[in-house]
């Protein structure tokens, strides 16, 4: 008979998770476990077809800090009910005004149910409608964490400049030199 894999304590928690962006035609359900948005500056260049972080430090900005290149998007963590796991979903700033235009001014976005869907293209707009507000107890819904770590996995970001320390990192568990092969400059 072959041997039970075990172990006594519980796994660590998971540090990066999945960043749902979704595609042309596709429509998805989540829970928000997020109370607000948490949005960054980004450089979009559209030859290569790559996102990199925008710093406050615009000499650490990967090819240049270009005014034009320049995209905010807008992150919650929540339950993906078609992956059945939790995830950061990526939104942009019209979808968040039109999200925010539907609730009560200062209303926690965590415990909703949303449903987030783009129209025909993957360029097309990204729309978000509230399903339900089914708010638990804060016990009932785990903690968002921040979503730095997934957003430079997602990027491929191995090196962050010194100054990110001081000027983006909020928290001193987020820094970046804590991923493994990252190297803070």
């Amino acid at each position: 008979m072959t041997k039970m894999k075990r172990q006594d304590l519980p796994p660590e928690q998971r540090e990066v998770f999945w960043v749902e962006r979704l595609k042309g035609n596709e429509r998805q359900q989540f829970v928000v476990y997020s109370p607000t948005l948490w949005g960054c500056w980004t450089h979009y260049n559209a030859a290569k077809k790559e996102t990199t972080p925008c710093y406050e430090d615009e000499r650490f900005c990967h090819g240049g800090h270009e005014i034009e290149t320049m995209r905010w998007r807008g992150y919650v963590f929540a339950w993906s009910k078609s992956r059945m796991e939790p995830v950061f979903i990526q939104l942009t700033p019209g979808a968040c005004r039109s999200w925010l235009k539907q609730l009560a001014e200062g209303a926690t976005l965590r415990g909703q149910l949303i449903e987030v869907w783009r129209t025909k293209s993957d360029k097309g707009r990204l729309l978000v409608a509230v399903n339900k507000y089914a708010h638990r107890s804060n016990e009932a819904m785990p903690q968002p964490p921040s979503p730095i770590k997934s957003l430079y996995n997602m990027w491929h970001v191995t090196e962050v400049p010194h100054l990110m320390r001081a000027s983006v990192v909020e928290d001193e568990k987020d820094l970046p030199d804590e991923f493994p092969n990252t190297r803070v400059g």
